[in-house]
């Protein structure tokens, strides 16, 4: 009977504190909630720039790596595609420095196939590079979708 008197107690002790609390907080205001929220936005956000230099700091280890087979080099390309993917990154091309995709194709007179960098310019879709092992690899932030030409609407 004791234990049960000096558990409601310490339930009706800690009911207390928190509604004290709770009443004494000032009304919640929008003004606050968005402070709030840019605060935790530009958390993310460094937290985001963070992820981003990790990665490219490991992808710029495999440069100059040489697949011998073309399947090789689209399956590293692919690999490391989905992985930017999942964090909203792409590569950047050295060419042009807009946002491309890395892709292992048979392309000129590479045996075994280039890597090389996929992305859209004002005149179309282009690729540009063509080295046969893994170029200096950059990661910039995923663009925007493009709007279709016949979508312009």
């Amino acid at each position: 009977q004791k234990l049960f008197i000096r558990a409601a107690e310490l339930v009706a002790q800690r009911v207390y504190y928190g509604l004290r609390q709770r009443i004494s907080l000032p009304p919640p205001s929008i003004a606050k909630a968005v402070d709030q929220i840019d605060k935790l936005t530009d958390e993310v956000r460094l937290l985001q720039q963070q992820i981003q230099q990790r990665i490219e700091q490991r992808l710029q280890r495999f440069h100059g790596w040489a697949f011998n087979e073309l399947r090789d080099k689209q399956a590293f390309a692919k690999h490391v595609q989905q992985m930017l993917e999942s964090h909203g990154l792409r590569v950047e091309c050295p060419e042009c420095g807009h946002a491309a995709i890395l892709r292992g194709l048979r392309i000129g007179n590479a045996k075994h196939g280039a890597f090389v960098f996929d992305h859209y310019l004002d005149s179309g879709r282009t690729f540009h590079g063509g080295s046969t092992s893994v170029p200096l690899i950059r990661v910039v932030p995923k663009p925007a979708r493009r709007i279709a030409a016949n979508n312009s609407t």
